[in-house]
């Protein structure tokens, strides 16, 4: 991005808390890519709430703000953009990303950048919360100059069909940051911590225990399996402990586990910093999500030529469409067919997998979802001059563009 042309570039990316989850590490990626370029990223948990990512972000040389959403919030959010002299405001936040355009607008930032990151509305909103999100959908229509999504799945829910009239909607898919990794060490590593047999399969789910990673569906595919004709593990990756949900999930899997007799192939991994690793050294990611905006894990599978057994929805479509590896069913579907699926993608011949691993890889690595090409989208939405409109948006008729990023 040429300096001559731009004012020192100072971005605020607004999150809930910089805890480890999909939207937080993959802003930590782009973090620091864009260190590179002398782009400075301050970050802001609404939560109020310190996350174990929150180190990362000063390492890079941002700062983490932790402000709690209440009546104080706007008066200290104003004063962060002044204090830190931002000119770019990220906001990542569904519901307060009305209010915090409005905010950033009346403190004369002209780069407001709204981020749609999931595709669902949550368990039961209460009719406050859906009167909330409303009036916040009113506020980014009329004070956000940029609105990306994900996925295209991710913007019609958020934005509707119409979002293709909205010249400022645009998908920004997410990128990944890949690195050389051996295998054989990462499977034999693996292998070992978590004593399974040299002989066993290992499949992976990566997610925190939330409802829309559908982690019962699961353990029913893995109750399915034929265990005589392929022997498995199953490591769950992800934290459990965090919110009062993820206990209860945790709690009713070892319900289940236990009842269907599969205490010994199910390994509950916990949060782990290693996942890049743990995804190189297993056989298959089986991801049967709800809900996705764009799935983190299963892009970072497939970057690593790890084959994926996912739902059928929206964003894996896309993924899919762009690259190799992608096996899709619809959860509608009986679980002994995604047992079946899961058997075809183990029971292959290994020289034939490692053919097929090498080719995902190289897919992955020319598909839109590169590091390099999401944070060259981001970047040309922050390219902006000093004669942009900073006043309310009037929608014009348009279409919004799909970056590959």
């Amino acid at each position: 991005m040429p300096k001559n042309n731009l004012r020192e570039v100072r971005v605020l990316h607004a999150l809930n808390r910089m805890a480890c989850g999909g939207a937080e590490v993959r802003t930590v990626e782009t973090i620091a890519h864009f260190n590179q370029d002398d782009i400075v990223t301050h970050t802001l948990s609404a939560s109020g709430k310190p996350g174990e990512l929150d180190e990362d972000v000063v390492r890079h040389g941002g700062k983490a703000h932790l402000v709690k959403v209440g009546i104080m919030f706007p008066f200290q959010l104003l004063s962060i953009l002044r204090k830190e002299k931002i000119n770019i405001v990220h906001s990542s936040l569904r519901a307060m990303a009305g209010p915090i355009m409005l905010i950033s607008f009346l403190g004369g930032i002209k780069k407001r950048v709204v981020h749609y990151r999931s595709s669902d509305g949550g368990l039961n909103p209460t009719l406050t919360m859906t009167i909330f999100r409303r009036v916040s959908k009113l506020l980014v229509r009329l004070f956000a100059t940029d609105i990306i999504a994900v996925s295209n799945h991710s913007m019609q829910f958020h934005m509707g069909k119409n979002a293709t009239r909205d010249p400022r909607c645009r998908v920004v898919y997410n990128g990944i940051q890949t690195l050389q990794r051996d295998r054989h060490k990462c499977k034999k590593g693996l292998h070992k911590e978590f004593d399974i047999p040299v002989e066993s399969k290992v499949v992976i789910h990566v997610g925190n225990f939330r409802w829309q990673k559908n982690h019962g569906f699961i353990i029913k595919i893995l109750k399915s399996h034929d265990f005589a004709q392929c022997d498995l593990r199953l490591i769950l990756a992800g934290r459990y402990d965090g919110t009062d949900e993820e206990i209860e999930i945790k709690s009713a899997l070892d319900k289940i586990v236990r009842e269907e007799g599969l205490s010994d192939k199910v390994i509950f991994a916990g949060l782990r910093d290693d996942i890049p690793n743990m995804l190189m050294g297993s056989d298959c990611l089986l991801f049967p999500s709800i809900s996705e905006g764009l799935p983190g894990a299963v892009l970072e599978s497939l970057s690593h030529g790890t084959p994926v057994l996912c739902s059928d929805s929206g964003p894996f479509k896309e993924i899919a469409a762009s690259t190799t590896g992608v096996t899709h069913h619809s959860l509608e579907a009986p679980y002994s067919t995604w047992a079946s699926a899961l058997s075809v993608i183990l029971n292959g011949d290994l020289a034939k997998n490692n053919q097929s691993r090498t080719a995902t890889a190289d897919s992955f690595a020319v598909s839109p979802f590169t590091i390099a090409r999401h944070c060259a989208a981001l970047k040309e939405i922050y390219n902006y001059t000093e004669h942009e409109s900073d006043g309310i948006h009037i929608p014009k008729d348009g279409g919004y563009q799909q970056h590959a990023a």
